[in-house]
């Protein structure tokens, strides 16, 4: 087991090389032990992916949530997890978490779903897919659980297939400032036109009694 930590570190050296801890965005483990403290010290961690770890990762308060307000997308994946409070007490609130993969754990009953709601109130994308207490007859039910849900179990709320990228970043949060940006833009647009037709009208003025341009002089044409 020790080899395979080193194994793990060694992993998150190759991924962070040359870049500063407070700049680390990503990184991605699998069949291998999870250094969590290791971890802590990626603040601006935003893409975490565990999956399948060994030994399988068993309660999400392994993860040191409380410290990485910047994760938006999380992947613990075939592992064993269960989100109960009897031995460790609630979650904390990660409010900046946007996809979460919980597929192929050991989820057991749909209270857990709903305590995962409380946890990731901003989720807009959850797959947990091949748990048992992930039931079908509540998919509905889970579009009340999280507000700003797009895609359950890969299904918008519909029931059309979704197709999900890791790498998408297609939150509300983002979605406002595209639009202040675009908003900016279009005032900066309309402002250049008033300009230009500033300009067209003193042209104008600046022309024959009529406000009409001359016509060009006609050129006598030399032999």
């Amino acid at each position: 087991m020790e080899r395979l930590r080193k194994m793990a570190i060694a992993r998150i050296e190759q991924q962070t090389r040359n870049i500063p801890p407070e700049e680390v965005t990503s990184i991605a483990l699998n069949d291998l032990p999870f250094p969590s403290e290791r971890i802590v010290a990626f603040t601006s961690l935003s893409h975490l992916t565990l999956i399948s770890m060994r030994p399988r990762i068993k309660t999400l308060h392994s993860l040191p949530l409380a410290t990485l307000t910047s994760l938006r997308m999380l992947d613990v994946s075939d592992n064993a997890i269960t989100v109960t409070e009897e031995e460790e007490g609630p979650l904390p609130v990660c409010p900046s978490l946007r996809k979460l993969f919980i597929a192929n754990n050991n989820i057991k009953r749909w209270e857990e779903i709903c305590r995962l709601a409380v946890a990731f109130p901003k989720l807009e994308v959850l797959d947990a897919t091949d748990n048992e207490g992930n039931e079908p007859s509540r998919f509905h039910e889970a579009f009340e659980l999280f507000p700003n849900l797009v895609a359950f179990d890969l299904k918008s709320k519909d029931g059309k297939d979704v197709a999900i990228l890791e790498t998408d970043e297609s939150s509300s949060d983002e979605e406002e400032d595209e639009s202040d940006a675009d908003n900016e833009n279009e005032n900066e647009e309309d402002e250049d036109e008033d300009e230009e037709g500033e300009e067209e009208e003193e042209d104008g003025r600046s022309s024959d009694g009529n406000g009409m341009e001359e016509p060009p002089a006609k050129l006598q044409r030399t032999e």
